[in-house]
């Protein structure tokens, strides 16, 4: 069984830190409203695309700190259809896709003799 020494320790404090900043960032950028803005109307979508930017931020996070190029695959892959299924359930058509209508030229209902 491995001895705890005071550099073992002190390397334990200091991810132990780490770990807490990062969380702390987390919180505070979950709750300041980065991840709410642009939510529907209807509460459970509002629900599902907030869980769903949660994860995507995580995602962002583990992709950041992975050296291994599988792991970095699936991770991209599962974000990449997490971002879809945000778009999706946000309401955002595709780019390109939305194309406003003119609006119509008013005419009078009815035109007859005064």
């Amino acid at each position: 069984m491995a001895r705890i020494t005071s550099a073992c320790a002190r390397e334990y404090a200091r991810r132990s830190a780490e770990v807490r900043r990062e969380r702390k960032a987390d919180s505070r950028l979950i709750n300041e409203g980065a991840l709410s803005e642009n939510l529907p109307d209807d509460a459970w979508l509002r629900y599902h695309v907030l869980e769903l930017r949660k994860m995507i931020f995580h995602l962002h996070r583990r992709l950041r700190s992975t050296a291994d190029a599988n792991d970095f695959c699936h991770l991209v892959s599962a974000l990449c259809k997490l971002i879809e299924c945000e778009r999706i359930s946000a309401g955002r058509p595709l780019p390109g896709t939305y194309k406003p209508v003119p609006p119509k030229p008013h005419r009078p209902l009815f035109s007859g003799p005064e």
